[in-house]
């Protein structure tokens, strides 16, 4: 990307982009996925519980402590293929291949 010419700031928002929309679809589909789980569970085995409850349950601050560590730990990946991708000199990975 940088033979083409794009300036490293930018080429630094490729890989920031790309890991924050994976996580975002990763956090979506885990969250769908539990809640599919939870409702198959509880219908299985909560035969004895009251009207409307739950086997399992993730309070709205639990969910978002979750995401938070998740988005935590990519932007600090994220960062790091950024701050590496802004160090390649792209003459010497076609010359290298590095």
């Amino acid at each position: 990307i940088a033979l083409l010419g794009i300036p490293p700031a930018h080429l630094a928002l490729f890989p920031l982009v790309q890991g924050l929309v994976a996580a975002f679809c990763g956090l979506v589909l885990s969250f769908g996925l539990y809640g599919i789980a939870s409702q198959v569970a509880s219908h299985m085995f909560g035969g004895g519980l009251p009207s409307g409850g739950q086997i399992t349950l993730i309070e709205p601050a639990q969910a978002a402590a979750i995401s938070g560590a998740v988005l935590l730990v990519i932007v600090f990946a994220v960062l790091a293929a950024a701050r590496s991708a802004q160090k390649l000199d792209p003459a010497s990975v076609l010359r290298e291949g590095v």
